[in-house]
């Protein structure tokens, strides 16, 4: 833990702040969030968890539209507007189903067991038919899951590949460098890497850097310390006339922003405008 602080390279003042914030400030509905997600992390050390997270990864990687992966993410969470929900906030009179009028409007109820729902599933796979146990419908659906993916796979190694979309580099003015620096963070260890390119006005590569650290895995923190890096290594090869060019909209903002950044980055940012002053405008 202690090794992944930040240190700071222009011997400013030493300042606490709320990394849970943008602007480095406490706040209780900050720490509430806090809280709420380490109670979700430990709950999730169950045995089941991998599954789970393996089932989540597979759920968003379907080639369907967002809004159905939004529709199971929100079942399975029971966080549809059903009528039992809306009964709990007191919002209806009512729990009831509007159409059968004979049990509870649950995220069961509405998306299977309701009569109504159930002639609907009959005209569907044969697989999934009236009066099959609620138990069977998680095995039926990852048994299609999985026959979808297989089917997309076969499919994606029989067609060409797409192209990438990939920004085109633009060369720097005569007799000037351009830098550009890149993260990965790598929640799960707590890691970060960063990837630095120099190259000259004609293109040529001058030099590159790749720097991975133990850090506290945040993209923006990241991106961060990783345009610090870039500055640093334009000095250590002395380079004075230097473009600095990133995809990290908010860093490059700040860079721009003569104000004090107040924030997690604050520090790592204010050390690279320090050392922005020593080149060339």
């Amino acid at each position: 833990m202690i090794s992944r602080i930040p240190i700071n390279i222009t011997n400013t003042n030493d300042k606490l702040t709320w990394r849970c914030t943008k602007d480095g400030s406490f706040s209780v509905k900050s720490a509430y969030y806090l809280l709420r997600v380490m109670e979700a992390h430990d709950q999730g050390q169950s045995s089941s968890a991998i599954p789970q997270n393996k089932s989540w990864t597979m759920i968003w990687s379907l080639g369907v539209p967002n809004a159905n992966k939004m529709l199971i993410w929100r079942a399975c969470h029971d966080s549809l507007p059903t009528k039992l929900n809306l009964y709990k906030k007191r919002i209806v009179e009512s729990p009831l189903c509007p159409i059968c009028q004979l049990e509870q409007e649950s995220v069961m109820h509405v998306l299977w067991s309701c009569v109504s729902v159930q002639v609907v599933w009959s005209l569907c796979s044969q697989k999934l038919q009236k009066g099959v146990e609620s138990r069977k419908i998680v095995e039926v659906a990852t048994q299609v899951v999985s026959d979808y993916s297989e089917a997309n796979e076969k499919v994606a190694g029989v067609q060409d590949r797409p192209s990438l979309s990939v920004p085109n580099w633009s060369a720097p003015p005569l007799n000037v460098f351009k830098a550009n620096w890149d993260v990965a963070v790598d929640k799960g260890k707590c890691k970060i890497g960063v990837g630095v390119m120099i190259r000259n006005w004609e293109g040529r590569v001058v030099a590159s850097l790749r720097s991975p650290k133990d850090y506290f895995p945040n993209p923006h923190l990241a991106e961060s310390y990783g345009v610090l890096k870039a500055i640093l290594l334009c000095k250590q090869l002395e380079l004075t006339q230097v473009i600095f060019e990133g995809n990290a909209k908010q860093v490059v903002l700040t860079l721009n922003n003569l104000n004090q950044v107040e924030s997690s980055t604050g520090m790592i940012m204010s050390d690279a405008k320090v050392l922005l002053g020593s080149f060339e405008r």
